[in-house]
């Protein structure tokens, strides 16, 4: 997601709150009530965002763990292939050395 995506979101819930009181106001609802709803509703939001971001990091979904696994993956790979490489070179190496003709 791109800052300029971030920004527009947040701005969007800045306007929300009041465009949701207004809106409360204008279907009857008291100005008291209203606002005990608007901010009631950005509570629970927040709370559940929370409960999300709190979920994804137990759950190690975050980034930069992602990241780090993936990395730690090609480091393995890397790894064994370079190992593998190793292990032809020395069969290569021996192999003429087991072929030597025999007198």
């Amino acid at each position: 997601m791109r800052r300029i995506d971030i920004l527009i979101y947040g701005f969007l819930l800045f306007l929300a709150g009041p465009a949701l009181y207004f809106l409360l106001q204008v279907m009857g609802v008291s100005a008291l009530t209203a606002g005990i709803w608007v901010q009631t509703g950005f509570t629970v939001g927040l709370v559940l965002w929370l409960g999300t971001y709190v979920f994804r990091v137990v759950g190690r979904k975050m980034t930069y763990n992602t990241q780090m696994q993936d990395y730690k993956e090609a480091v393995k790979a890397k790894r064994v292939e370079a190992y593998y490489e190793q292990q032809e070179e020395k069969e290569a190496d021996q192999a003429p050395k087991d072929q030597t003709p025999k007198a």
